[in-house]
């Protein structure tokens, strides 16, 4: 029986302490192998081992887009409140500027949305104006 990706990442992570780092794509690849899995599968099974990785060790990177530039102080701020809401222990963050928002942020960890953006709250008026 073939495991699905997200049984064969559980796995995959369970044998990641006695795996060094150096080695991790060949024990990947030995892994999905050995499973019954394809080079045309690797790739969602890498993300399904991210995913895994995330839930586990509660860790990602936080996706932070503001209308414009923003103080390195100001986006760290940002990321640490983004990063308790979404109950991480560890993360990283990456911004992007999106003049389009007109104003405000989103931003994306792991599978956490949030969306506070001048543009969020014209599209949610205009739903409820109907």
């Amino acid at each position: 029986m073939k495991l699905t990706q997200r049984q064969l990442a559980a796995r995959f992570v369970d044998a990641l302490g006695s795996v060094p780092v150096e080695t991790l794509s060949t024990a990947v690849v030995e892994l999905a192998t050995t499973a019954g899995y394809d080079h045309d599968d690797l790739v969602g099974l890498v993300s399904a081992v991210e995913q895994e990785l995330q839930t586990r060790f509660r860790v990602a990177e936080i996706k932070l887009t503001t209308a414009h530039e923003l103080p390195a102080d100001a986006l760290k701020d940002l990321a640490d409140k983004v990063a308790a809401v979404a109950n991480l222990n560890t993360y990283s963050y990456r911004h992007a500027i999106d003049a389009d928002l007109l104003g405000g942020f989103e931003a994306q960890a792991g599978d956490l949305s949030f969306h506070n953006s001048i543009r969020a709250r014209l599209s949610a008026l205009e739903v409820r104006r109907g």
